[in-house]
């Protein structure tokens, strides 16, 4: 049997629409953790929650770490330039370093 030209349009759409749905599923959608997480950081912390959204996107290891500090500071921003936790794998990476005070700290 023969295909028509018409079969060939139909088997090339069918095709284009499953790569198309392939597609939507590579871009994960927020499991129940992350969206509960995003609401606490928008009652908290609310300029964050770009943060953890580009963190939960996969794509960002710079706003992870950041996510993972507001985190660990209890969704205060401040608290992080005050870290004293030198055993945490972050301590050398963690966001908003910097101030003067932190340096004189840190040396003694």
């Amino acid at each position: 049997m023969k295909m028509t030209d018409e079969h060939k349009a139909a088997m090339l759409a069918g095709r284009l629409a499953s790569k198309m749905a392939r597609k939507r599923k590579s871009v994960n959608p927020l499991c129940e953790k992350e969206e509960q997480e995003l609401k606490k950081v928008s009652e908290y912390l609310s300029p964050s929650v770009g943060v953890f959204q580009r963190a939960f996107s996969g794509k960002s290891l710079a706003a992870a770490v950041k996510a993972r500090c507001i985190q660990c500071a209890c969704y205060q921003k401040p608290e992080i330039t005050k870290c004293r936790v030198p055993d945490c794998a972050l301590f050398r990476y963690r966001p908003y370093q910097g101030g003067a005070d932190n340096a004189e700290s840190d040396a003694g």
